[in-house]
């Protein structure tokens, strides 16, 4: 394999994909960091490791545990209207 495509899948799965740091990922699901580490413990979340190992879990995740699809994604916006 040569270098060029080493950096080109490396790439794709560090910049393309969408990860977000535990901390984050359980604010997004609005659980706590403590239930994210007791799912990791029960096989229900597989978080991963960064080259400087910081724990991460992907968007796909965030997308199986909201009930979202990885095609389907769409944001949610909250409007304020004050009177």
């Amino acid at each position: 394999m040569t270098d060029f495509r080493i950096f080109s899948i490396l790439f794709y799965y560090i910049v393309m994909e969408k990860r977000y740091k535990i901390g984050e990922f359980a604010l997004m699901i609005g659980v706590s960091l403590q239930t994210l580490r007791k799912w990791e413990k029960a096989g229900k979340l597989t978080s991963y490791r960064s080259f400087g190992k910081v724990r991460y879990c992907t968007h796909e995740q965030y997308l199986e545990l909201t009930g979202g699809s990885v095609g389907s994604s769409k944001t949610e916006e909250t409007s304020v209207i004050y009177a």
